[in-house]
């Protein structure tokens, strides 16, 4: 990964190094015909899955990176949890029909988030988009009603309350987000709604859009700086959210549509966040198809090219459609390519690198056609993937 401006440049390529060295890093798509051995594997069997939910088939939902090792594996066919131990093997965390006793209802479950200092060090919080409740469950894997929609609604003064995307904003103090209003909230480690932190108006009027669609699409957190930084389905500005509940735009539309002149119908897909630099990357989508990064520290605008359109089709062939980044440890930035059924480093200078190939996939998953979705770390530094079709997860070294 480029670091134009920063000594991260030389850490990043030797991660990559390390990460792609047993596959000799390939460009262009699938195998380069050098003979090179694979360096992908089968990490988690479906069959290993679906044993434990009890489940016809597997759907690889969420993989969450732990800050204790190892990854959680939310199954959207069972609506379970499971713990995935460092060596690939799938442990129960929280059933389905557990979560769906507790809300009344099947869950489906937003993105997680693992609290990491406070009353709650060590729980994972996230939202039923069905019931719009946030769930909180233990480092154990049980599962309670975090938030209180009752109070909620007193506070928003709406009748209707949907949380998403719950964070940690900092020790003891989490915010969540209310659909029907825009409203961030902010609530105590008890789950009591503490104060409307952010006015939903407010916020949509410094993005530019309708209250409505003022609802963050993901969030990442900064380590150094103590903020919180979203993007939005709705418009490609990023949002800079801080302590004191004070935000502004962190990046622009216009400052994105000036990097990237000729990608038409420009869209930020993903974010990902590098704690050794500070640095956020943004995935930029020509529409919903992935062709390129941009990076933008955390401390400042100063929003710049990472990986050009012509370096990442360079590096991944002109099918690619990047759909998921994610720093591993060691700093290696990965990215699922669903368009060529591969993965991808970044590299330096920005150049896109096929450290997962598309016959090596295939082969691992057991399937004709791979069809790849999702990217986490494991505690190996190598990057675990959802293939699809097969609902197994995959280890690229």
């Amino acid at each position: 990964m480029v670091r134009r401006r920063s000594c991260r440049v030389s850490l990043v390529f030797l991660s990559l190094t390390v990460f792609a060295a047993s596959l000799g890093c390939s460009s262009g798509g699938d195998d380069d015909g050098s003979g090179n051995q694979s360096n992908v594997n089968l990490y988690t069997a479906a069959a290993a899955i679906t044993a434990l939910t009890g489940a016809a088939s597997s759907i690889p939902e969420q993989i969450f990176m732990t800050s204790g090792g190892g990854n959680l594996l939310v199954d959207a066919a069972s609506r379970s949890i499971l713990a995935i131990t460092s060596d690939g093997t799938p442990v129960p965390f929280t059933a389905g029909a557990v979560l769906a006793q507790l809300t009344g209802q099947p869950v489906s479950l937003g993105a997680l988030d693992e609290l990491l200092a406070g009353t709650l060090l060590g729980h994972f919080l996230a939202a039923d988009t069905n019931s719009g409740n946030i769930i909180d469950i233990n480092p154990i894997g049980i599962p309670i009603i975090f938030s209180n929609k009752v109070a909620i609604g007193m506070l928003t003064g709406q009748t209707n309350v949907k949380m998403v995307l719950p964070r940690e904003l900092t020790n003891n103090q989490i915010i969540a987000q209310d659909t029907f209003t825009s409203h961030i909230i902010l609530f105590d480690p008890a789950g009591n709604p503490v104060q409307i932190f952010v006015d939903g108006t407010n916020l949509a009027n410094l993005l530019g859009v309708s209250v409505p669609s003022a609802v963050a699409a993901g969030w990442e957190r900064s380590s150094q700086s103590q903020s919180l930084f979203a993007r939005f389905a709705a418009t490609n500005a990023i949002l800079r959210l801080q302590l004191n509940g004070g935000i502004n735009l962190h990046v622009t539309p216009a400052a994105l549509a000036t990097l990237f002149p000729t990608i038409t119908d420009l869209r930020v897909l993903d974010l990902a966040y590098d704690p050794t630099s500070d640095f956020l990357v943004l995935l930029i989508g020509a529409g919903a198809r992935g062709v390129a990064l941009a990076q933008v520290p955390a401390g400042s605008s100063a929003v710049l090219v990472l990986s050009s359109p012509d370096q990442i089709a360079a590096g991944a062939g002109q099918t690619v459609d990047l759909s998921d980044i994610e720093f591993l440890l060691g700093g290696a930035l990965a990215a699922v390519d669903r368009g060529g059924a591969q993965v991808l480093a970044i590299g330096t200078g920005g150049a896109a690198f096929v450290v997962g190939r598309t016959s090596d996939i295939a082969l691992a998953a057991g399937v004709q056609a791979p069809v790849l979705s999702l990217v986490s770390g494991t505690d190996h530094g190598t990057a675990a993937i959802a293939e699809r079709s097969s609902g197994s997860l995959l280890q690229v070294r």
